[in-house]
């Protein structure tokens, strides 16, 4: 799999199977917040915030000799600065528009914004993986800071999944800012970052390069064993058989990997792949943006084209809620366009642009 890079004005370049990999992850969310019901909304909570983890850490770079303290302060505010913003955001929305919630105004949202973020915020409910992946990035940070040797480096990992595994057993309460969810988020991470670094081993290699008659069948046994397992939420801590989750997950995160490849390297030959790879790599881009934005967006097309859907007709609800989340990416990508509102994790501090 040859990975494409392309520059981008005064950005670094941008790895396209990664926006490749990462829209399709953006709209397998978009599905799961709209709803499609039973095998659908089971399959891709099995996997779908796994790959963002994953893909994360797929592009972590090494420290080494760079400003650790500086590296912290640039991942903070390019997750913290949205997740406020929004968080805010979203909190006047719902006390202004009584549309957008039932019962009375209060304080208690405010609540889980500071601490229980995994439940009860206004609208905009996925917020709750920008803390997350906040605290995937400042542990695995320290942990490679002061671990050199990958393989220590993953039994200190593994150890601290296997603790956030029982404290969400034992503990009567979820960790503040979704620390459990980042800490089991963190061994994907580890997995793209090995993937990574590993990328030119013969076995790694093979993987990322597997031919078609192989990743055909891999997906198909995937997506057994997802069917297999219970119902899965990294929101709500829920993994079921936690051991069969970390199967499927990892082969989920990496077969998609896979398959971004494929597309990347199709979409010279196929007109209508070209067409839907401009799309994904716009929504890969942007993914933080449509992690803040979705929800509301797709919460007031649903209301809008709610009138036209029949309790009796599954077929006009499929429709009514692919036109959905077609509009809803769409809107997104109109205010991405003209409003610039992933420019809110480049702002400038000191003189100093931060979020890349």
């Amino acid at each position: 799999m040859k990975t494409q890079l392309v520059k981008t004005g005064r950005m670094p370049e941008r790895n396209v199977v990664v926006d490749i990999y990462k829209g399709i992850g953006i709209i397998l969310m978009m599905m799961g917040h709209i709803g499609f019901g039973g095998f659908v909304d089971h399959t891709i909570h099995a996997f779908h915030m796994p790959m963002f983890f994953f893909v994360s850490g797929f592009l972590f770079k090494e420290i080494a000799d760079r400003n650790l303290k500086g590296i912290l302060l640039r991942k903070t505010q390019s997750l913290l600065v949205p997740y406020f913003l929004f968080g805010l955001g979203h909190y006047l929305l719902w006390m202004v528009f009584p549309v957008f919630r039932q019962g009375e105004v209060n304080l208690n949202p405010l609540w889980h914004l500071l601490w229980e973020n995994t439940t009860k915020l206004p609208i905009a409910g996925a917020l709750w993986f920008l803390t997350a992946l906040l605290w995937t990035n400042v542990i695995f940070l320290l942990l490679r800071k002061k671990i050199e040797n990958d393989k220590e480096l993953t039994i200190w990992i593994v150890l601290l999944v296997t603790a956030a595994h029982l404290c969400l057993k034992i503990l009567p309460f979820r960790l503040p800012w979704a620390l459990d969810a980042g800490i089991i988020g963190m061994g994907f991470f580890l997995a793209g970052y090995l993937l990574q670094k590993k990328k030119e081993h013969k076995v790694i290699s093979h993987l990322l390069h597997m031919p078609l008659w192989q990743l055909l069948p891999a997906g198909i046994v995937c997506l057994v064993l997802i069917l297999v397992n219970d119902d899965v939420n990294m929101r709500t801590g829920q993994y079921a058989c936690a051991e069969l989750f970390w199967v499927n997950a990892l082969a989920a995160s990496v077969l998609l990997f896979v398959l971004a490849g494929y597309l990347q390297k199709w979409e010279e030959k196929v007109k209508l792949l070209a067409v839907v790879n401009v799309l994904l790599k716009e929504i890969g881009a942007h993914a933080i943006t449509y992690v803040c934005l979705n929800q509301i967006v797709l919460l007031v097309w649903q209301m809008l084209l709610s009138r036209f859907e029949t309790e009796d007709n599954t077929l006009v609800k499929l429709v009514i809620r692919c036109t959905v989340l077609v509009l809803s990416v769409g809107t997104i990508e109109f205010a991405e366009k003209y409003l610039k509102i992933s420019k809110v994790t480049n702002i400038r501090i000191k003189g100093k642009e931060l979020g890349r």
